[in-house]
Formats: C-alpha cells, sequence, structure tokens
C-alpha cells in the first residue's frame, strides 16, 4: 500500500476517535434525560392518583355525612313528635337545639319548625329561632325582626344576640330596641350596633340614652364612645363622661372616672364633677377613686382629703378642692 493511502487511513482513524467518544456522552445523555422524563411523569401521575384519591375521599365522607344526618333526622322527627305528644316544653326546646346541630341538612324540618315560634313557652321560641336561623342563614334577617316584637324579653334579647352573631349590617331596626323596658335587651341592642359598624348618628343615638340605660348598658356605651371619639368629637364624649360621673351604678361611675384619667381628659367639667363625688358620693370606695385621680392631675400642693370621714369633713374638703380648681383654671379646659 502506498505510503500516502497508509497516511489518509491513520488520519481518518484518528479523526473518528473524539466522535467514537462523543457518542457515548450522547448517549449517556439521553438516558439521564430519558430518566428525568419518566420521574417527571411517574411524579405527575402519582399526583393525580393522589388528587383523585383525595377527592374520592372526601366524595365518600360527604355521602357518609348525608346518609348520618338523614339517620338522624328521622330519629330527631321522632323524638319531636314524641316530645309533641307531652307537651313539654323543655323536652321540645331540647329536640329543636339537637336539630340545629345539622345546619344546613336540617333543611327538611323548615316547616315543621316556623308554628314553634308561636309556641307559648318562650325556650321552645328561643330554641325554633336558632335553629331556624341556622338553616336560613343569609335570609333570617324578618325572622330575627318579627322576634324583636316578642312579648318575652329572653326572647327579645336572644333575637339581638342571634342579629349580631348574623353580622346584619342595617341598624334602624335595632335602634328602636334602645327603648326598650328590658335591661338585657337593652345591652344586646347596643351590642348589635356596636357590630354593625355603625355611623355617626347611631353613635349619637347611643350616647344619648346613657341616662336610660343599667350599668353594663352605660359601660358599653360609654366603650363606643371613646372608640369612636374622633368621629364624635371631643365635646361628644366629654359630656358623656361627665354624665356617667352621676350614673346610679358605682362600678360605672369609676369606670367614667377611669376612662377620663386614661384618656387625660382635663376638662373643667369633669373636674368639678370629680370633686363632687369627692363630697358626695355615697360609696366610699367611688370617693377613694376619684381622690386618686385628682392627686395624679394636681400633684404637688393638693388639699388635703380623707375618702373615709363623715359627710361634713367631706363637704369641708370639697370647699378646698374647689379653690385649687379655681386657681389652677389654666390646667384644664373649657
Amino acid at each position: 500500500m502506498p505510503s500516502f493511502v497508509r497516511s489518509a487511513a491513520l488520519f481518518t482513524f484518528l479523526a473518528l476517535i473524539p466522535a467514537c467518544g462523543r457518542g457515548d456522552e450522547v448517549v449517556e445523555e439521553q438516558k439521564v434525560h430519558t430518566k428525568q422524563e419518566s420521574t417527571t411523569l411517574a411524579a405527575e401521575g402519582t399526583a393525580k392518583d393522589e388528587a383523585a384519591m383525595k377527592q374520592r375521599q372526601a366524595d365518600t365522607e360527604e355521602k357518609l355525612r348525608q346518609n348520618a344526618a338523614k339517620k338522624k333526622l328521622s330519629v330527631l322527627r321522632i323524638q319531636l313528635e314524641e316530645a309533641q305528644k307531652t307537651g313539654d316544653g323543655f323536652d321540645i326546646a331540647e329536640v329543636i337545639a339537637k336539630i340545629a346541630e345539622l345546619g344546613d341538612m336540617a333543611a327538611p324540618f323548615e316547616p315543621q319548625l316556623e308554628p314553634f315560634l308561636k309556641h307559648e313557652d318562650e325556650d321552645v321560641r328561643i330554641s325554633a329561632l336558632k335553629t331556624l336561623v341556622a338553616i336560613r342563614q343569609g335570609k333570617a334577617r324578618p325572622t330575627l325582626q318579627a322576634a324583636f316584637e316578642d312579648e318575652n324579653d329572653a326572647v327579645r334579647a336572644a333575637a339581638l344576640r342571634l342579629w349580631r352573631k348574623a353580622e346584619i349590617k342595617e341598624t334602624a331596626p335595632v335602634l328602636a330596641m334602645l327603648d326598650d323596658y328590658d335591661s338585657n335587651v337593652q345591652y344586646e341592642a347596643v351590642a348589635a350596633l356596636q357590630a354593625a359598624d355603625p355611623d355617626v348618628v347611631v353613635l349619637e343615638k347611643i350616647t344619648q340614652k346613657v341616662n336610660d340605660f343599667q350599668g353594663p348598658t352605660a359601660r358599653l356605651a360609654l366603650t363606643i364612645g371613646i372608640e369612636n371619639k374622633d368621629r364624635l368629637g371631643a365635646a361628644v364624649v366629654d359630656a358623656l363622661v361627665i354624665e356617667l360621673l352621676d350614673h346610679q351604678d358605682r362600678r360605672t361611675r369609676i369606670d367614667a372616672m377611669d376612662q377620663a384619667h386614661a384618656n387625660k381628659m382635663l376638662r373643667k367639667g369633669v373636674a368639678e364633677k370629680m370633686i363632687s363625688i369627692l363630697r358626695n358620693d355615697p360609696e366610699e370606695d367611688v370617693r377613694k377613686r376619684a381622690h386618686e385621680i385628682m392627686l395624679i392631675w394636681a400633684g404637688a400642693g393638693a388639699p388635703a382629703y380623707d375618702p373615709t370621714a363623715d359627710e361634713a369633713s367631706r363637704r369641708e374638703a370639697a370647699e378646698a378642692w374647689r379653690a385649687w380648681l379655681a386657681a389652677n383654671a389654666s390646667k384644664f379646659g373649657g
């Protein structure tokens, strides 16, 4: 073989060596890619299988829940019929309360429960009201509003609680309940208004009614006033505090003083009312709290005062405090 032919063959052979090596690399890369692809497909398949399994499990659980609810409904229907036969209000109310636990699954009971809103026993009426609200949910407003007219104060109060829990924002029907003669109903009305994000007009109506409220309701009104001070204005809130410093409930008077102190209500009208408490309040702990706050406000040079002293001594000390207030009027706003 001529030498030039041998050289060409050798050159070709040497040129093929790297190509053969690269071929092995390509094969390995293809294997890795295929493996990754298989892993990805397997993972996707597993995820789909898991999702399908979870859905089947959820469907099964829902079916079991519905079947259990149907069985319970059948049992409760029999129990309700038996309770009606005995005429025992407690038993009827108890069965109706159990129906409420089924939530929307209790819907088949709705027509049967409606007459219980007029039952002679208030516990039955309350239980029926709660259950119908649970069934009707967002459509329960007319049912609750009708219960505001119930002759029994416990039913009216329950209706207002349910109104608040249902997050109904309409305030007009609730405002009318501020004039209710029952203190618990008044409290629930104020609480329902507080939860309804009331406008300034509603807030002002609440503050204007504080003298008609018993202690717990008056204190709730005070809290609402303080929380909405920026919207109501300082003058309205100051007037509210001054009014409650003269409230018949001792705890309310103390709370009003504490709010005045906590919110730095250094007003002449507030200070004058506090001095009046030093002299005239019948409760020693109320006089003591007024004195503690006045001492903080006065600082050095405060007049002497003993909350345990007799009326004549307290009168004399109160006059000294009035003189101090006149001399330090610049510390207090109008």
